[in-house]
């Protein structure tokens, strides 16, 4: 299982999702103000989305089980 993140600058977020999540690209999710970012494990997901300086939020439908 991997995980990805969404990138959001226009609407200022970065959000971490499992991989296949439906939710991930619900509205699309393409636009100069969106990047998305694959990881192999959480741990990299979430050092990565701290580094962007965003706010971040843990996807609530996929990542239900996997937040702290």
């Amino acid at each position: 299982m991997g995980y990805t993140t969404y990138e959001n600058t226009a609407e200022p977020h970065v959000a971490i999702h499992v991989d296949d999540c439906g939710h991930l690209r619900k509205h699309g999710g393409v636009g100069k103000a969106v990047t998305y970012h694959e990881f192999a494990t959480l741990d990299e997901a979430r050092r990565h989305a701290k580094s962007t300086g965003l706010p971040i939020r843990e996807c609530s439908f996929c990542m239900k089980e996997k937040q702290e």
